[in-house]
């Protein structure tokens, strides 16, 4: 629905006078031939209408670069000059420079005496004759024609019909034959109508009530029909006839002249981008409807708003109100005609259309004028272009990233294949590893690659190889895998498991790729993801193959972020516990933890508040650290890795978690030992596996248990853990015996039995 203002006229003769008016440039005249010449007749009742068609006349005439002589007679040459100052027209300039003259009757004919048809063409004909000696492309004159009259004392008076119709066509005949135009100025209260018949006859161009237009009714002079008595209610209908055509004709002519221009501008629409299609939005409209004011907002998806692009002219001052219909009619997507007036403004239309879904155009108008259909229907054309400009440019721009990504894509898979092909040649991990990242920094579409290994214990992510301009960026950051997201997607990856180094139930570290541009996408994510796999099923087999002939055992590095009877004591003393050893004790465990000095005075407490621990003892302190025996009463991370056949290198618990190296013989299924892990703290996670160089068969950790029965195991690791064979002893036998809740004897006996065995094991058959 079109909301339409109601005021009833336009004032702005300027368009209409550039397609009446010939250009003055033009050999031969004006080139109306039969049609008439460059002679208006300005038909009006009051100033105001006088000085709406006079003012742009003057106007257009300065513009061309002509010579410009207005003759007063009635009105004061003062006010002549105000109504042209008011009307925009820089009089100083024009009158200093000779370009604007403003003459009375008597100052220019040098006459008091009547009007004289040839007194008068002779005066317009020396002025003319100067014209071009001074360097003006032709000559406009406006004059007010009162002074024709034989008296200026009654508010209407008798003028010889056939001098004036003879001096009217005199001035068709100079301006026909002389690039000059002419405007007769015709007070319509003070001529009588046959009079105004005539003068309507006699001019082939008339202004009348705001609109200039061709005149249909005139006729060459020798052709005047004699004999025919007007009244004046027959020139009323002519004159109003002459309003209404020249208002339809203008309004075409523009529309037609509009289309034109727009025509060419489309061309340049159609080669821009968005930023070219916002800068020319708003100039096509101001040249093609001289609007005095245009804004162009585009719709901002982010913000869900209408935001100011462009501006051109004197802007559109809005308010609260109006910037909701403006909202309102680019929801609706509605050619709304929004008043200000109701808003507090001055009142002047501006019309909002939408263009599609990309924003609106917000098109201001002159003071008391108003938006007719022709305007309309080309501001509606015109913001159709803009839309399908738009259109094309974010196509263009769709369809540009898109060749950029398969391109970039295209590159990135023909580094994935040589990066494959070479790995699988490679001899050791330290080699693929290398080789990966160096091809990956290489590659058109990133700028640095590195490897990192998370260790378990300390949670920290740590390079192994690296290319690329990057090193000082790995020296800066802290990568940690401790349930932290600090921004790293490095240390993500691998808390996550998403996109780690990972073969089965190994993992190798991590692979981070760093682009030199923001056009990642997820297809980028999916090869580097299928790249991480390959590189990790490479390190595995290499380490396969070369585990049977170095005799290596497996590392493995878990997280288990899990509430544990570790975690709980860690959180309650406030302090990281390093768990040096686990003795098994049906039906309690026994765990040596070494703990900070100065948590150790929390420890007795901590103990008391950690559901698990039933007591608590000390075995030894040193500088810095203390040493503490433990009685626990459920699982541990520690007895689950035992249970399923890895031995404890190092464990360290905090608030968080418990990491832990684990030690299995080479050769071992560690996808099955992962599980059987799992079955207790499902949440375990292997970050880390690298092979352990001269720790195989011949291990004896794993020799010792053959002959020991439990309870000769037990004394002999408490014993060990106790500090009973350091020197001096940490613990003595009877304390040793007490923690075990057994006699000295019974100890003594045990211990005895389990050491001969162990050393039976290591040198029976020694020669």
């Amino acid at each position: 629905m079109v909301e339409r203002a109601n005021s009833p006229r336009a004032v702005d003769l300027a368009p209409d006078f550039d397609a009446l008016v010939a250009d003055p440039f033009e050999a031969g005249g004006n080139g109306h031939g039969g049609e008439g010449t460059d002679h208006f007749a300005s038909i009006y009742e009051t100033r105001d209408q006088k000085f709406e068609t006079a003012v742009p006349f003057v106007r257009k005439a300065l513009d061309r670069d002509g010579r410009c002589l207005y003759v007063a007679h009635e009105t004061p040459r003062e006010t002549v000059l105000d109504e042209l100052s008011a009307g925009g027209i820089d009089i100083d300039a024009a009158l200093e420079t000779g370009q604007l003259s403003v003459r009375t009757t008597g100052e220019f004919y040098a006459s008091t005496e009547g009007f004289d048809p040839d007194r008068t063409i002779a005066s317009i004909e020396a002025v003319y004759e100067r014209t071009f000696d001074e360097g003006y492309e032709g000559l406009w004159v406006a004059g007010e024609m009162s002074w024709v009259l034989a008296s200026r004392t009654r508010a209407t008076a008798d003028a010889d019909p056939d001098l004036l119709m003879n001096y009217e066509s005199a001035v068709n005949r100079f301006c026909d034959d002389r690039a000059a135009t002419a405007l007769c100025q015709y007070d319509r209260t003070r001529f009588p109508a046959e009079v105004l018949s005539d003068v309507i006859r006699t001019h082939p161009h008339v202004v009348v009530d705001g609109a200039a237009g061709k005149n249909f009714y005139y006729s060459p002079p020798e052709e005047f029909p004699e004999g025919e008595e007007e009244t004046t209610a027959s020139v009323d209908r002519k004159l109003a006839t002459l309003a209404e055509r020249a208002r339809r004709e203008g309004a075409l002519e523009r529309r037609q002249r509009g289309l034109s221009t727009l025509t060419e501008a489309t061309r340049r629409l159609m080669g821009a981008d968005t930023a070219e299609i916002d800068d020319c939005a708003v100039e096509i409209v101001r040249d093609v409807l001289g609007a005095p004011a245009v804004e162009l907002r585009r719709y901002d998806s982010a913000s869900g708003s209408l935001a100011l692009e462009r501006t051109a002219g004197e802007g559109i001052d809005g308010g609260g109100p109006y910037e909701d219909r403006v909202w309102e009619a680019f929801v609706a997507q509605d050619v709304s005609i929004l008043d200000r007036s109701d808003d507090g403004g001055p009142g002047d239309p501006v019309a909002v259309v939408p263009v599609g879904t990309h924003g609106v155009l917000c098109v201001g108008t002159e003071r008391g004028t108003t938006l007719d259909d022709a305007t309309l229907d080309l501001v509606t054309t015109i913001a159709a272009n803009v839309e399908a400009a738009y259109d094309r440019a974010e196509r263009e721009l769709t369809l540009e990233r898109t060749n950029d990504r398969l391109s970039r894509l295209e590159r990135i898979n023909d580094v994935v294949r040589e990066i494959g092909t070479r790995i699988v040649r490679a001899d050791s991990r330290e080699e693929i590893e290398r080789t990966v990242c160096d091809r990956l920094a290489a590659a058109g579409p990133y700028r640095f690659a590195w490897i990192g290994e998370a260790d378990a214990i300390s949670g920290a992510v740590t390079p192994r190889a690296s290319a690329g301009p990057g090193s000082g960026y790995l020296d800066d950051i802290d990568v940690r895998v401790d349930g932290e997201d600090r921004g790293d997607p490095s240390a993500r990856a691998l808390r996550t498991g998403h996109v780690p180094l990972t073969h089965g139930e190994s993992t190798y570290g991590v692979l981070t790729v760093y682009a030199g541009d923001p056009e990642v996408g997820d297809r980028d994510r999916e090869v580097i993801r299928e790249l991480g796999e390959m590189v990790a099923h490479a390190v595995d087999a290499v380490e396969a193959r070369t585990a049977p002939t170095t005799g290596d055992s497996v590392e493995l590095a878990l997280r288990v972020d899990a509430d544990t009877v570790t975690t709980r004591f860690a959180r309650e003393i406030d302090s990281e516990v390093e768990v040096d050893g686990i003795v098994p004790d049906e039906p309690r465990d026994r765990a040596f933890v070494v703990v900070d000095g100065d948590a150790s005075e929390r420890a007795p407490t901590a103990a008391d508040r950690t559901a698990g621990v039933d007591g608590l003892r000390q075995v030894a302190a040193g500088d810095s650290v203390v040493r503490l025996e433990a009685t626990v009463t459920e699982q541990t991370v520690a007895s689950a890795v035992a249970d399923a056949g890895g031995l404890i290198d190092s464990l360290t618990a905090t608030e968080d978690g418990v990491g832990t190296t684990v030690v299995l013989p080479s050769g071992a299924d560690v996808r099955a030992f992962i599980e059987r892990v799992r079955e207790s703290y499902p949440d375990a996670a292997l970050v880390a596996r690298r092979s352990r160089a001269g720790e195989g068969e011949s291990d004896p950790r794993t020799l010792v248990d053959c002959d020991l029965t439990d309870r000769q195991r037990t004394v002999l690791h408490t014993a060990y853990r106790s500090g009973f064979f350091q020197s001096p002893r940490l613990n003595t036998g009877r304390e040793v015996a007490d923690s075990l809740d057994i006699s000295q004897p019974t100890f003594t006996q045990h211990l005895r039995t389990a050491q001969r065995k162990a050393l039976a094991v290591l040198f029976d058959g020694d020669t």
